[in-house]
């Protein structure tokens, strides 16, 4: 049986969790009784100098979209920017502050690496308050409605809509 992630993504779902999971910036949280991993925060470095990849998939093409009047590098101060991806909470352990805790561990992993920007791409509004506590602040929106880059079904997210471009200055 063929996922959706291999029709959908080929091979960069795998290869970005992979290079997030390399950096150094994710983290993820366990049940201390259980020992079962109950979410994870996955976070990428990006440099100034790399060049970003042409995507091939549905929702890299839209995420350029979201992007297409928003450089993370305008700032000439700015070098490496801890680039968030996803932040995943079990739901019977949602509402303990685990994804707060997670993106504050994540944050400090990207100052200690030398970033200067943290960046994330928000579809989810519970997610968005979060950030927005943190100390995010939205530089674009991404009516998903509207969005004509590719057919992109938001029925399978009910109530969400928008995606969201949120920044935080870290030095």
């Amino acid at each position: 049986m063929t996922s959706i992630a291999e029709i959908d993504y080929p091979n960069e779902l795998e290869r970005d969790a992979r290079r997030c999971l390399e950096s150094g910036l994710s983290v993820g949280a366990r049940d201390s009784v259980h020992g079962s991993l109950v979410g994870f925060h996955l976070s990428l470095l990006m440099r100034r100098d790399e060049k970003e990849e042409d995507h091939e998939s549905k929702a890299y093409k839209v995420l350029a979209k979201l992007y297409d009047d928003v450089d993370l590098f305008q700032d000439e101060t700015v070098e490496k920017v801890c680039k968030m991806f996803l932040l995943c909470v079990h739901s019977d352990y949602s509402g303990r502050g685990i994804g707060a805790t997670m993106v504050k561990k994540a944050l400090e992993l990207g100052k200690q690496n030398g970033c200067h920007l943290a960046s994330v791409d928000i579809t989810n509004s519970v997610a968005g308050k979060i950030y927005k506590r943190l100390g995010f602040e939205s530089l674009n929106t991404l009516d998903l409605t509207t969005v004509t880059v590719t057919a992109v079904d938001v029925s399978c997210i009910p109530g969400e809509t928008t995606m969201m471009a949120m920044v935080k200055r870290l030095q």
